[in-house]
């Protein structure tokens, strides 16, 4: 187990948790076996990224009884605060092969159910070093008193907070001075709390430790989703509280995303946890409240406490969130075109000092914070955190009105980043203008006016080239100047040929370049950009003149897969020259298939191994030159045919080799070869090695001297199913004589007038009858005529028929195949 020392942290536990590790009934019931065990999957965050840079385990899983590291290597892909089943005892740490096998039992459930007389039972804890004082008490009751009229009026009047302080909890069995091994502790204080009988009756069960001791490295720990926190008891603490029970209600850290600017839609910004200055949630503590966003998510934000701005100029008296009683509280700004991957906004006045600013950096009476809830598209092409983009972790996020310029992944902690008095905001696609008429202290007066004239930011740089591919397929791109950046910002961007608009294409504003598609070639174009935004464009910026060459042919192609064919539509483009000769598609060693100069070619190759990669190859010439295009598909998984059995005795034993048939060798995992020994059965599995060919050997102890039948089959393990041959049968006499089954079939394929292929056949199973013969040819059925022959008519004469004739008997079934041109 990687030994680590917990720091500054915050437990994310996303969904619904259990309050306790201990396994139900219900869930022990599903255990497999003895020795398996279940536990919660729980990711540790810290506050400061010092834990993770530490190269701690960030994932852990907790039992009844101990939290057991997950490998720090390993990439989690289950949801925080799932319940998961291990088959087998995991040791010292949880490994990607045991986590890859764990059956998650139960996924997280979000409730968002207000919770009228809300319990917080407090424990508090003490070990050597961290004793808990009557002076601790008298702070934590300062906290909880506090923090109910806070918590009451933060609800908009609809909880009520009961604080609930038990006994003192010595923990040193399990905690000594300089150490923090909070979830040992817990199991402590939890078994404490199940003894007075307030675990099913308590919404919250927070650990709390002397604020004179710092063996824990963090202010506060929580739970997201579940019902436990960690705490100090200290003067200024309460916003600690408030902050680790928002993570007991759902509620992420809120974050800034820093681009040099309030907000852009055209480039990446950098998340920033904790940013939101404003926030409980991020570092604001009690001079903060929660995000409407966070609010609304518990139903703590009703909606006589909301105004949603209706597209027209409306002034809002905005009162502070913890005077609900005064009317609205938050104004909701909606997205105006989804599509376009607007944003939502919200409005919400803080006349508060924030603590962790300047007192002469805050505006009097504070000001307004404006945050924004992403939408999937911004999350998506936007949101970056170390380079990476796509990884938002919050559902609120800050408009900082004075955003950092020199670095953008530190939170910012000179500049207060609310909307004071007197200012003014407009959104970069100039939707509307917020703003912030006065401020008094316990409300503001609030504007919001749509922006009735812009103007549309023009492209800085436009570059126009042919598709390396050589098809007729011009390549635009495009650039923003920096000082674009979160004003008069377009919602997509237009892009066309000078010379002929209707040669186009339209790009979102996450994108840089589009292609303009079936362009003249050798003619001189001009491709143009501008951007949208609604009924308003930009100047369009044109690029210098280009064209595109004349090339060699062009070849399209789509294909559609079985087990043992490939469906080729293949489209030829003639590159700006005509065709010279016959452009065809094949694969290698077979007969090519000749496609059409003009139009869409339908091409079908049969016969073909399972499971493996099929590489074709078009070819084609014109005035210009010629060209070679290779195309890579994959068949599926399919229905094997029988193996073959062969046997040889290692003194009494009987060594049975499964070999998987010629186009199965890509297509079988598993061979199992079952021997009946005097009406005893016993089967054996195995797994194709990844051998040449495909087999697998299995031997069958003391059968020398006994009449033994071994069968045979080959599995295919596909996306959707697994497919399993019929079996092929081998006879061991007494007398040590080893009898594969075999069919034997000589085809005689004739034929003997223009159009028409004859067919017959002998076959011969070496144990026993044969009882069916089954003929399929690329051109469709085969039409019997006897018992051992067929004929195929209306072929096309000078055509390759290929042909497939499947026989069952006693030893099993088998594929012949053949081919012949038709005359």
């Amino acid at each position: 187990m990687k030994s680590f020392r917990w720091l500054g942290a915050s437990l994310v536990l996303v969904g619904s948790a259990a309050f306790s590790s201990a396994i139900t009934p219900v869930q022990a019931a599903m255990t497999p076996a003895v020795n398996a065990i279940s536990g919660t999957l729980l990711k540790l965050a810290s506050n400061d990224g010092r834990f993770e840079a530490a190269g701690n385990s960030t994932w852990v899983v907790k039992t009844s009884d101990r939290v057991i590291p997950v490998d720090s290597e390993v990439e989690v892909q289950q949801s925080s605060g799932s319940l998961v089943s291990f088959s087998k005892k995991v040791g010292s740490e949880v490994t990607a092969s045991s986590l890859s096998k764990a059956i998650t039992v139960r996924r997280p459930v979000h409730s968002t159910a207000v919770v009228a007389n809300r319990t917080v039972t407090v424990v508090p804890l003490q070990w050597s070093g961290a004793t808990w004082k009557s002076a601790d008490r008298t702070v934590a009751n300062g906290i909880a008193t506090q923090l109910k009229t806070w918590w009451r009026s933060m609800s908009a009047n609809q909880e009520t907070l009961s604080v609930n302080f038990l006994s003192t909890v010595n923990v040193s069995s399990v905690n000594s001075a300089g150490q923090c091994n909070f979830y040992e502790m817990s199991d402590l204080a939890l078994a404490y709390v199940e003894k007075q009988g307030l675990t099913e009756s308590s919404d919250h069960v927070m650990m709390t430790f002397t604020g004179d001791n710092q063996d824990c490295n963090f202010g506060g720990l929580g739970e997201v989703e579940g019902k436990l926190t960690w705490t100090y008891t200290a003067p200024g603490y309460m916003g600690v509280w408030a902050h680790e029970l928002g993570h007991n209600m759902g509620f992420p850290h809120a974050n800034t995303c820093n681009a040099g600017v309030t907000l852009t839609y055209l480039k990446s910004c950098e998340e920033v946890e904790y940013g939101n200055l404003a926030d409980t949630m991020g570092i604001a503590g009690a001079s903060g409240y929660y995000a409407p966003t966070f609010l609304e998510s518990v139903g703590w934000l009703p909606a006589s406490n909301v105004a949603v701005w209706t597209g027209s100029a409306q002034t809002v008296i905005l009162n502070r969130p913890d005077r609900s009683d005064l009317g609205t509280t938050a104004v909701n700004i909606l997205p105006t075109d989804v599509a376009a991957g607007d944003n939502e906004f919200w409005l919400q006045y803080n006349p508060n000092v924030i603590t962790s600013i300047s007192p002469a950096a805050a505006p009097v009476n504070g000001g307004v914070t404006i945050t924004y809830e992403p939408s999937a598209d911004f999350s998506t092409h936007r949101i970056s955190l170390e380079g990476v983009v796509g990884v938002a972790s919050s559902t609120s996020y800050l408009c900082d009105i004075t955003p950092p310029t020199a670095s953008l992944t530190s939170i910012d902690y000179a500049n207060d980043p609310r909307l004071p008095a007197l200012r003014s905001w407009t959104d970069p696609r100039n939707r509307f203008t917020v703003s912030v008429e006065s401020t008094n202290g316990t409300s503001a007066t609030v504007r919001i006016e749509p922006v009735m004239s812009f103007a549309v930011t023009d492209p800085a740089t436009v570059t126009g080239t042919a598709d390396q591919s050589g098809e007729a397929t011009l390549n635009v791109a495009w650039g923003v100047a920096g000082s674009a950046y979160g004003e008069d910002e377009p919602s997509s961007w237009s892009v066309n040929l000078l010379e002929d608009a209707t040669k186009a294409c339209t790009a979102f504003v996450w994108e840089s370049s589009c292609q303009i598609l079936n362009v003249a070639r050798e003619t001189v174009v001009s491709p143009t950009v501008a951007g949208i935004n609604g009924a308003v464009s930009s100047n369009r910026i044109t690029s210098a003149a280009t064209q595109l060459s004349n090339v060699a042919p062009i070849f399209r192609s789509t294909f559609t897969a079985t087990s043992d064919s490939v469906v080729a539509t293949v489209h030829v483009e003639n590159g700006g020259s005509e065709i010279q000769g016959t452009p065809t598609i094949e694969i290698a060693g077979r007969e090519p298939c000749v496609l059409a100069v003009l139009g869409d070619t339908v091409c079908t190759f049969s016969d073909l191994p399972r499971k493996t990669a099929v590489q074709l190859i078009a070819k084609g010439t014109n005035a210009t030159g010629s060209r070679e295009t290779l195309f890579t598909t994959r068949t599926l998984a399919g229905l094997p045919e029988d193996p073959v059995l062969s046997a040889k005795f290692s003194g009494k034993n009987l060594l049975v080799t499964a070999t998987a048939a010629e186009l199965d060798q890509n297509n079988v995992n598993l061979l199992e070869v079952n021997c009946v020994v005097k009406g005893k059965q016993n089967s054996k599995y195995g797994f194709n090695q990844g051998a040449t060919p495909a087999s697998k050997e299995f031997s069958f102890t003391a059968v020398k001297g006994k009449d033994t039948y071994c069968y045979g089959r080959a599995m295919s393990t596909g996306n959707v199913k697994i497919y399993s041959s019929g079996y092929r049968l081998l006879h061991v006499l007494s007398s040590g004589r080893i009898i594969p089954g075999k069919i034997k079939l000589v085809p005689v394929v004739t034929s003997p007038k223009a159009g028409t292929v004859k067919i017959k056949w002998t076959v011969k199973d070496s144990l026993g009858a044969v009882s069916l013969v089954k003929v399929k040819t690329s051109a469709g059925t085969c039409k019997s005529d006897s018992k051992t022959s067929c004929i195929a008519k209306n072929l096309v004469s000078g055509s390759t028929l290929n042909i497939a004739i499947s026989v069952r008997g006693t030893s099993g079934s088998t594929i012949f195949r053949t081919s012949t041109v038709v005359k």
